[in-house]
């Protein structure tokens, strides 16, 4: 019931469907060895910051009122900032473009060409118009390069 009351005075806390449309994108790209890792840190993030005019969205997992880093759950690839994937979204004749980063192994940010409102809005819909999601991975994060601890 508290989480019920906390998601309803505190949206911003939930990843939305835009967004977890395309995080399950990326997700369905990834080795199999990594996607437990992924599905760990997606499940953990409680805190999600959106730039207005819906340009950015960023991750956080809180503990205390504070940024947790949960080592446990880390990618191997520990660069400081590695950019992870390119996912393109479109329906109805307009295309959204997004960039997915990680910082220090963990996922942090969607970042979107133009604005991710009308998107958002469509994701709304009833019933719900077709999109087409495409995805290219752009770093591996099975691999342990980039460690941010070398």
């Amino acid at each position: 019931m508290m989480k019920f009351i906390a998601d309803l005075l505190f949206p911003r806390r939930r990843l939305s469907e835009l967004e977890l449309l395309i995080l399950n994108a990326v997700r369905a790209r990834l080795e199999p060895d990594v996607q437990p890792l992924w599905d760990k840190q997606v499940a953990s993030i409680n805190r999600v910051e959106r730039l207005q005019e819906g340009v950015e969205a960023d991750f956080f997992r809180m503990r205390g009122g504070k940024v947790f880093h949960d080592p446990e759950i880390a990618f191997p690839n520990r660069t400081k900032e590695l950019h992870l994937a390119a996912v393109a979204v479109s329906t109805m004749s307009y295309v959204l473009k997004a960039e997915v980063w990680s910082v220090g192994g963990h996922l942090f940010c969607i970042e979107y060409s133009g604005g991710a409102g009308y998107f958002e809005e469509a994701l709304g819909m009833n019933p719900l118009p077709d999109f087409d999601v495409q995805c290219a991975l752009l770093a591996d994060i099975s691999s342990r390069t980039g460690l941010a601890d070398e």
